[in-house]
């Protein structure tokens, strides 16, 4: 189908689309572009938006006209594709371009923006996300929806890690020094943008020393003149501290930063979850000056291991969970019965997951591909963690929640949640009062849920045996 550049006001064309063009358009229409297509659209619409140029579409044509569409930037800096509701031509039936319903063009709700809009306190005198709260109250984050995780400090540092896949404890791997996992950090920026589209990586900083020489002031101080419209210069701060303590992180350290509010730093029942924590800082102009204007102080498992962790029976489950499916991998009894090793992937997930029965966050989500599945390859484009549909056929998958307490209130809380995860799959719990001191503890409750999901997956993929329909649907 040929796409063409046309002139708004005159209809004249200015440019036809290569099929590559217009490929990655049909695909970022559709929602199913790739991370290439999605770049080459964004270019594309960026400088239709800018110079005011609409689509002619070929799909269709009646007499010299044909139908056309014209980009629409929405407040996150994505594009919809839009069509003029008195349009004299329309698109074909089966044109990917056609108007859809009211909802066609906004975001999917699921969605994870790519704009980090972290910067929102700049404006703000309130002291953090909990203004009436008393110095150094521990708060729970909230479960934000997906598409709005995001839009805060807190979310630019959960898409950063995901981004990296920090999240994924078999690719988390043990680093040898933070250096070396803030440098995938680093390279996750380069996938993402401040508001309204500047790359990330050009004002992510994670050496503390641009901060103490004044390189990150000097760095925003020469770009605010240019930076584009509806936008608002700012940079993130990103590093491994130790100590948070009020408006302060790694107060006696090298990576030592004053921020103008409360670090938000996550606690449960009152109580803060130990460190070491990721230091994230939005950095925007207050009092004209360039200011640290928010802080959070995201839990990590330890600085050479940097999953992130939402308590401390986690971070002590996280390890655990990583050499269980070192464990389940290279079962060769289980290999031996289901045709081959499985390939197992652990995600601690970073934003909510949308269900039949609502959304829900699980601690841990354990994915098992089957050893012959088809496309089920390492990594790529055939990575059945990160592509593709869920299939229960192929593809089993276990929510892990990590128990932290037994007192009546907190089960009720749980029971009104574990429907909602077990739509995932089954739901298999680690009580954390049975970890103990000395990691006898949280070894048997590996070995238990090792156990427990090898003679799942026995039941499902035995060699010889249709699979057993799982009830997992996909989220």
């Amino acid at each position: 189908m040929r796409v063409w550049l046309i002139d708004r006001g005159t209809r004249e064309r200015v440019s036809r689309l290569s099929w590559r063009e217009a490929a990655a358009l049909r695909a970022y229409k559709i929602r199913s572009a790739d991370s290439e297509q999605a770049e080459l659209s964004r270019a594309l619409l960026d400088r239709a938006h800018e110079r005011g140029l609409w689509f002619e579409c070929g799909c269709r044509r009646v007499g010299s006209q044909y139908p056309d569409f014209h980009p629409r930037r929405q407040r996150n800096g994505e594009y919809s594709l839009a069509n003029r509701s008195g349009a004299a031509v329309a698109h074909a039936e089966d044109c990917p371009f056609r108007r859809g319903d009211a909802d066609a063009d906004r975001p999917p709700p699921g969605r994870h923006p790519d704009v980090l809009d972290a910067f929102g306190a700049a404006d703000d005198d309130r002291p953090g996300p909990a203004p009436n709260a008393r110095p150094n109250t521990y708060w729970k984050p909230p479960a934000l929806p997906a598409a709005e995780m995001t839009k805060t400090l807190w979310g630019a540092a959960s898409k950063l890690m995901q981004t990296a896949r920090l999240n994924l404890l078999g690719t988390a791997r043990r680093y040898p020094s933070p250096e070396a996992w803030l440098a995938e950090i680093a390279k996750a920026a380069g996938k993402l943008y401040l508001p309204p589209r500047v790359p990330a990586s050009n004002f992510l900083f994670t050496d503390p020393a641009a901060w103490r020489s004044g390189e990150v002031a000097a760095r925003l101080e020469a770009a605010a003149s240019a930076w584009p419209a509806r936008g608002r210069p700012g940079a993130l701060l990103c590093w491994p501290v130790t100590e948070v303590s009020g408006r302060h992180v790694d107060p006696d350290g090298p990576g030592h930063v004053e921020a103008l509010s409360e670090v938000v730093c996550p606690g449960i029942h009152g109580r803060p979850v130990a460190g070491p924590w990721l230091f994230a800082g939005a950095v925007a102009r207050k009092d004209n000056r360039w200011a640290c204007v928010e802080a959070c102080a995201r839990p990590i498992a330890a600085l050479d291991y940097p999953v992130p962790v939402d308590s401390d029976y986690e971070r002590q489950a996280a390890g655990a969970l990583a050499r269980m499916a070192e464990t389940l991998a290279g079962n060769a009894a289980l290999a031996a019965l289901i045709g081959g090793a499985p390939r197992i992937e652990i995600e601690k997930p970073l934003s909510p997951i949308r269900t039949a029965a609502g959304d829900c966050l699980p601690d841990f989500l354990l994915t098992a591909d089957r050893p012959d599945a088809p496309g089920h390859g390492p990594g790529g484009p055939g990575d059945p963690r990160h592509f593709g549909r869920f299939d229960p056929r192929d593809r089993a998958r276990y929510v892990i929640e990590v128990m932290g307490f037994a007192d009546p209130d907190y089960e009720a809380r749980k029971k009104r949640t574990h429907p909602r995860m077990a739509k995932l799959g089954p739901v298999l719990r680690m009580e954390g009062a049975a970890f103990g001191p000395d990691g006898a503890g949280i070894g048997r409750e590996r070995e238990r849920i090792a156990a427990e999901i090898a003679r799942d997956l026995i039941r499902r993929w035995r060699t010889g045996r249709r699979p057993a329909p799982a009830g997992s649907e996909a989220a």
